[in-house]
């Protein structure tokens, strides 16, 4: 039996099939398609490619964007239960009242507080990077492309993108980049982020890490409008990172705040609602304890990044996980970075985590440095 996740977005499409009995996950992404039409279209083509048929999928559990789509969704899955997980609120097991969801992706980020309040920044890891006279970076997500894409792919690209600072920072894996066959060049991104630094004070390395900063200080004061507007203390609140990049930022996002914890779900680019109906099934048919690898087991590699201890950057050594290979209970400790088909996580120095049973990886952040 088969359960799909389907989301499709204004970047990605993103479709998520879960085996019930040989627990394969496949998660496929998929530039953005011109209509949901033909985004629903392709899961025809997906399901031979998977060698299974149509009837084969007995739930479907679709994210907002599809509610329109919900026709074409029946006809294509006939024998499936459709699941809106924004219906399923009720048999989450964590508590949302405490939570603030925090998204981005390639162009945009979202916070989105207890009552559904939602703010968008024009933001995202494709977005280009200007360098105007004063000392904030300005950001232009309106001609985002996965070709030529960022500087950093490789593929001739010239302009700065916040994707290219992580890269420069060290904090993404260079190797099949979110599952594709593409390595990301550090020299591209030293060289895009270098022409940024050419009438700053800055080597491009302290260029790189000014950028960051610059997006977690401006999410933050986003995040505690947020907390003051609910009355929530952000002692008592969680932090949840979906999209593509927010889990690289959230647990820095987190730091500034005084939040204690941060969750980052299975699949962060289908968002917290749908992972957290997708994680019972996850839950059902994870290996039996014995089956279960140790952290060791999911190293990629060691190597380096670059960190802001005491206002300067330090190089540390950093090691990088896969997070296939991360089940319950496996424990983390920063510096560190899990690297997935649709997203990548950062776990700073002195934060540790450990993944729960949901599949959540639950981040303890820290502020010993």
């Amino acid at each position: 039996m088969m359960i799909l996740g389907i989301d499709l977005g204004s970047t990605f499409d993103k479709y998520v099939f879960i085996n019930t009995e040989d627990r394969a996950v496949r998660l496929h992404r998929h530039p953005s398609s011109s209509s949901h039409a033909y985004g629903v279209g392709r899961l025809k083509t997906l399901c031979e490619h998977y060698g299974f048929v149509p009837s084969d999928i007995r739930e479907v559990i679709y994210g907002a964007t599809m509610i329109d789509s919900l026709e074409d969704l029946s006809r294509l899955f006939p024998h499936a239960k459709m699941t809106d997980p924004e219906q399923m609120s009720d048999n989450f097991t964590h508590d949302q009242r405490n939570l603030i969801l925090f998204s981005m992706g390639a162009s945009t980020i979202s916070i989105e507080g207890t009552s559904a309040l939602t703010e968008l920044s024009q933001i995202g890891g494709g977005s280009i990077i200007t360098s105007p006279e004063n000392e904030w970076f300005a950001f232009d997500s309106s001609f985002i492309s996965y070709y030529p894409g960022p500087a950093s792919f490789g593929q001739g690209g010239t302009q700065a993108t916040v994707l290219d600072a992580h890269v420069l920072l060290g904090r993404l894996f260079p190797f099949h980049f979110l599952g594709d066959n593409l390595a990301l060049s550090k020299n591209e991104a030293y060289g895009a982020i270098n022409r940024l630094s050419s009438h700053r004070e800055q080597d491009p390395f302290g260029t790189a890490n000014h950028i960051i900063s610059q997006i977690n200080h401006s999410v933050s004061a986003s995040l505690l409008n947020i907390l003051n507007q609910h009355n929530l203390v952000a002692e008592e609140t969680n932090l949840v990172a979906c999209g593509g990049m927010g889990p690289l930022h959230a647990v820095e996002i987190a730091q500034n705040l005084g939040i204690p914890e941060v969750l980052v779900p299975r699949f962060p680019s289908l968002g917290f609602h749908m992972n957290e109906t997708i994680s019972r099934w996850l839950k059902e048919n994870e290996p039996r304890l014995h089956e279960r690898n140790a952290a060791s087991d999911a190293l990629l590699e060691r190597s380096e990044c670059l960190f802001c201890i005491e206002d300067r950057l330090t190089n540390m050594e950093v090691s990088f996980y896969d997070r296939e290979k991360l089940f319950t209970g496996t424990a983390l400790y920063g510096p560190a970075i899990v690297v997935q088909a649709d997203s990548t996580t950062w776990i700073p120095p002195y934060c540790h985590a450990v993944v729960d049973e949901d599949q959540f990886i639950r981040i303890q952040v820290s502020y010993c440095y």
